[in-house]
């Protein structure tokens, strides 16, 4: 996580589980995020089955803005953004 003027930025990799499996919560103070991906694979008439979960819960400082908080993925790497509010900045 790094502190920025404006915001806090974490960043996070989560390797082989597509941006759709993803949910960021927001809940008060304390951020949720959640990742469960299922895949079955066909080859060579042999059936594997992959299951991949992650789960982690953050406490947020009181000056994140709750409401604004943003998420992107891309390649494996979740960036989540935490504007502060007008009073921290």
């Amino acid at each position: 996580m790094k502190e920025t003027n404006d915001a806090y930025v974490m960043r996070t990799e989560i390797p082989g589980i597509p941006k759709d499996d993803i949910k960021i919560e927001v809940n008060g103070n304390v951020l949720t995020v959640r990742a469960e991906h299922d895949e079955t694979k066909d080859t060579k008439n042999e059936f594997t089955q992959e299951y991949r979960s992650f789960q982690q819960t953050y406490t947020l400082p009181s000056t994140v803005d709750a409401e604004r908080v943003e998420a992107h993925c891309e390649n494996g790497m979740l960036e989540i953004l935490l504007p502060k509010t007008a009073a921290a900045q």
